[in-house]
Order: C-alpha cells, then structure tokens, then sequence
C-alpha cells in the first residue's frame, strides 16, 4: 500500500498500526486507489477548511457520492471512522467503478446485530459481505459501530484489490 502512494505514516518511519483511523485518512486512502484524488470538484462540507491536508481528497469524495457519516453538511473528518461507514464507502467507490455487487440484505439475517446497522447503509453492507469483501467480526456479529485501526484499513483496502 505504501510502495504504490496508497497510504502513508504517521512519519518516515512510524506507521502507527494500532491508532484508529479517522475518516479523513480512510478517505485520502480509498481516494487514491479509486483514483480520482486529482479529479475536480465543487463545494465541500461546512467542517472541512482548504488548509487541511485531507480537504481536496474529502471534497472529491463527496462529489462523487462516497463519503459516510454526513449530517448538516458536516462529515467529522477527525472522528474515528466505522465499521459501517468504511463498508459504505468501499461499496460506494466499487460502484463507481463499475462493479456490480447484489445487494440482497437477507444476509444480514445470520447477524444479531444487523439491527444496529444505519438504515442508509444496509445495502453496502450486505453488497460486502454477499461478495465476500468483508465478514463480520464472528459468525453471529458484524459490530457495525465499532471504529477500526489504520492496520485494519491497510489491510482491508489491500485486499479489495482496487
């Protein structure tokens, strides 16, 4: 991931594996395997400001309509971003590139907890788990509220293969 410009450290030499991953940086990320951080974009969110380093990527990804966790036209790029939301946003950037996922959520029937995923969200979650991109974090729970590390996101975007 860092060989192809995909992701970053913290620094040049700590990674940082363990530390959650905010939303701005799973959104530099996925942007930059999409490969549409250098496309054009219009308007932004009310709490992303042009001096930040992760303000072009966000922008890019809600022009295309990939960006989770959104309300009152604010995204949160700080806070840690969710299990749910980063499987929205996978879904959202696999659709904009073309590939067609099912989106039966009658897989979200073995899960206890398929009740708690954001009703906004269902579809992406099950298009995930239907092709086998994701799995729940047992047989029986996805835990779709559950924040994830930077060492999750590498190794989740890795393995989408985009």
């Amino acid at each position: 991931m860092a060989a192809k410009g995909y992701i970053n450290g913290r620094s040049n030499t700590v990674f940082a594996p363990d530390d959650q991953c905010s939303k701005a940086d799973f959104t530099i990320v996925l942007t930059k395997m999409l490969g549409i951080e250098n496309d054009d974009y219009s308007g932004g969110f009310d709490d992303v400001t042009s001096d930040k380093y992760y303000a072009k990527y966000v922008n890019v990804a809600r022009s295309h309509g990939i960006c989770a966790g959104v309300s009152n036209n604010n995204f949160k790029p700080q806070d840690a971003i969710t299990r749910e939301e980063v499987m929205y946003m996978v879904y959202k950037g696999l659709e904009l590139k073309g590939r067609n996922l099912d989106t039966d959520t009658s897989a979200l029937g073995a899960y206890s907890d398929s009740s708690r995923i954001d009703s906004d969200y269902r579809a992406a979650v099950a298009a995930l788990l239907n092709d086998g991109i994701v799995s729940g974090v047992s047989a029986t729970e996805i835990d779709p509220k559950a924040t994830i590390t930077r060492a999750q996101m590498a190794v989740l975007l890795n393995n989408i293969g985009m």
